[in-house]
């Protein structure tokens, strides 16, 4: 694991633009990401860096006044990422799209570089041996797979040309069996929670989901902690305007604990990050979070005690529609 603090200078081919960037490469990241966050705090996306989007890093781009200021001009209606769709003069339009692109290609620079850092090569393989011994080995089974017959004294190969319906049958079963395999699995974002009787309570007047690891996304920048939740696909919730949400800690086992995690000792103030409202804190819930668009977002002022190296589960609840 590794972590870079530095500056990075993007172009829009008529100006350039200097940025803060936070980068860190750990192997155990699944997803690389790179938040654009301007300097009041807001989360514009969370970017996906052409041809690195698995690769084990995340990073943090941040700028300065003037910085601040192009990247507004690059938002899309919906606050959600960068993008030149929207610029009607073609000129500006065209620096926009070379922006957006130069920005990817630094991220890029830095990346390949830190997989060169933590991966050093070995040097060179001697692979003649190993070429040899697998031409051998396909030269026999070529041979124990066809048949010899004679012509004139002289022998020669014949491939087999019949196959039985069993071996048929067979090879289509495996083939449907692999596809099975190969078809990705949906997964939905949120679980609904059974109470301690181990049923769904129809009764009670909020719904308790746990949420899917992929559908939050969380980043911590010097005293602040940015949480995003992406409901979008999440049918149970779609209608709903507003939710608690409640965290517990997992520890390196992945065993949950429940109420070992105080919110008001580890956040000074909650609040959204777009228009700035507070959210209080009942029962260790974050209390009425605003969902707008199907995603909530929250800025978290963090204490000086608090733990960064915790790890958490995301609980989300909702009135149950009686």
């Amino acid at each position: 694991m590794s972590t870079i603090q530095g500056s990075v200078q993007i172009s829009d081919s008529r100006q350039n633009f200097n940025f803060r960037l936070y980068f860190n490469y750990d192997e155990r990241i699944t997803k690389g990401r790179v938040a654009i966050v301007r300097t009041v705090g807001m989360k514009i996306e969370d970017l996906k860096v052409k041809g690195n989007v698995n690769k084990p890093f995340n990073a943090v781009l941040i700028g300065g006044p003037e910085e601040d200021s192009y990247l507004k001009s690059l938002e899309n209606e919906s606050h959600t990422e960068l993008s030149s769709d929207h610029i009607k003069d073609p000129i500006l339009q065209r620096q926009a799209k070379r922006f957006i692109n130069n920005l990817s290609k630094e991220i890029s620079k830095v990346i390949e570089s830190a997989i060169k850092a933590n991966n050093p090569a070995d040097g060179m393989i001697n692979t003649e041996d190993i070429l040899y011994v697998v031409e051998t080995e396909f030269k026999q089974d070529l041979q124990s797979s066809m048949g010899t017959v004679l012509i004139n004294n002289k022998p020669v190969v014949k491939s087999k040309t019949t196959v039985k319906k069993k071996e048929k049958r067979n090879a289509k079963e495996n083939i449907n069996k692999n596809e099975k395999k190969d078809r990705k699995q949906t997964r939905n974002p949120l679980k609904l929670q059974k109470n301690p009787s181990g049923e769904h309570d129809g009764e009670s007047t909020s719904k308790k989901y746990s949420a899917n690891p992929e559908m939050v996304e969380r980043i911590i920048v010097q005293d602040k902690e940015y949480l995003n939740f992406d409901f979008t696909k999440s049918a149970e919730i779609m209608n709903d305007q507003s939710c608690d949400i409640g965290l517990a800690v997992i520890d390196g086992m992945g065993v949950e604990h429940t109420n070992e995690f105080d919110l008001v000792g580890s956040y000074l103030e909650i609040r959204n990050p777009n228009n700035f409202t507070k959210y209080d804190i009942e029962n260790n819930l974050i209390k009425n979070v605003e969902i707008i668009e199907g995603k909530a977002q929250l800025e978290l002022s963090l204490l000086p005690q608090y733990n960064r190296t915790l790890k958490f589960v995301y609980y989300v609840e909702v009135p149950n529609d009686l």
